[in-house]
């Protein structure tokens, strides 16, 4: 079986200044793994897990120009206007429609971001390590990763926790933001620390004392890194949903059907 014995792990990459982010899921949602690292160590742990299905917060490759092309666009759901949004890629045209807002990967490779381009390194990499793309079963005509033990896919997690709590979230570097994401992916089945227990430690005499401990809220990086993983379990277990272009690399999302826009 697919699940026996698959690490299902989550990358995500802050910026170009700062290690990278991973978490690690075990098939039953227990966290297995949770640390920083400089790509080449996180490739080294990602790579040598016998079977692993891997998310990356971060755009598989640049923009292929589809959202250029005029057939193309008559065929979206909701056709944009003549000159607008023809240099974006398709899924982030899709998210954006959905009022969830992400960064635009540019056609060329070398005038993306400094994260995005390590991005794009790290899925080269998974590629060249035997770690195939990700594919919908309606178009593989098979159930969600089979034939392959190694899977990368992309995500993005602000886009996750929106998809998950059906709404926008709080701004994930807040108090209340890192509460909400904790607790999201807890009521969903992952073995975190309940994130409301954070409450028994906010007293007056704690507070004006500063001796608030806050060790079991997870950081916003790891967060990110998390709901990665679990958009990683949700796939291979058939449970997400895809926006995108297959061919210039689809956001995987872990819930089965998505809203026509989020407030």
């Amino acid at each position: 079986m697919l699940f026996v014995d698959t690490t299902f792990i989550g990358i995500d990459l802050p910026s170009v200044r700062r290690p990278l982010t991973y978490a690690a899921l075990d098939s039953d949602l227990n966290l297995v793994g949770l640390g920083h690292g400089s790509p080449d160590d996180v490739l080294a742990y990602v790579i040598g897990q016998r079977k692993a299905f891997v998310a990356v917060n971060s755009p598989r490759r640049a923009s292929q120009g589809f959202m250029a092309q005029e057939a193309f666009r008559d065929g979206l759901r909701t056709r944009p206007k003549p000159g607008r949004w023809d240099r974006w890629r398709v899924a982030e045209y899709e998210l954006r429609l959905r009022r969830i807002k992400v960064h635009r990967t540019p056609m060329q490779a070398e005038k993306a971001p400094g994260w995005i381009q390590i991005g794009f390194s790290i899925f080269n990499a998974l590629e060249a390590a035997g770690f195939r793309q990700f594919v919908p079963p309606a178009e593989q005509g098979e159930v969600s990763g089979a034939g392959s033990t190694r899977v990368a896919l992309e995500t993005n997690p602000h886009a996750a926790f929106t998809a998950l709590l059906k709404h926008l979230p709080f701004a994930r570097t807040g108090l209340e933001g890192r509460i909400q994401r904790q607790l999201a992916l807890y009521i969903n089945g992952l073995n975190l620390p309940d994130p409301m227990q954070v409450f028994e430690e906010i007293t007056r005499f704690r507070i004006l004392n500063s001796e608030l401990v806050l060790d079991d809220l997870l950081e916003p990086t790891q967060l990110d890194a998390a709901v990665a993983a679990y958009t990683a379990w949700s796939a291979a277990k058939g449970e997400f949903s895809t926006l995108g272009h297959p061919d210039e690399g689809q956001v995987v999302l872990p819930v089965r059907e998505l809203l026509p826009h989020y407030d």
